[in-house]
């Protein structure tokens, strides 16, 4: 997979970019890519772990997340509190 289209309107930002970053349009291109395969593979990892999780039961319910973010909620009051 040599072939890359690469649409017009991207090129425009990446010479834009390159400008003004003093680079290639070349290299801000590539990095770009790079970073979208990251968050790509991190993405597919994450899903894959939470798929894994919710495999093995490891769940909450909820009524346990509500009830839990009631609880932090009421302790940052309390600090805001002593705090202020």
């Amino acid at each position: 997979m040599n072939d890359l289209t690469i649409p017009k309107t991207l090129i425009k930002r990446a010479e834009m970019i390159a400008a003004r970053s003093h680079r290639k349009p070349s290299a801000i291109l590539a990095n770009a890519i790079r970073k979208g395969l990251d968050y790509e593979e991190w993405l597919i990892a994450e899903v894959d772990k939470g798929l894994s999780e919710l495999d093995s039961g490891e769940v909450v319910s909820h009524e346990e997340l509500r009830q839990s973010l009631e609880a932090a909620r009421v302790e940052r009051a309390k600090n805001r509190k002593k705090m202020a």
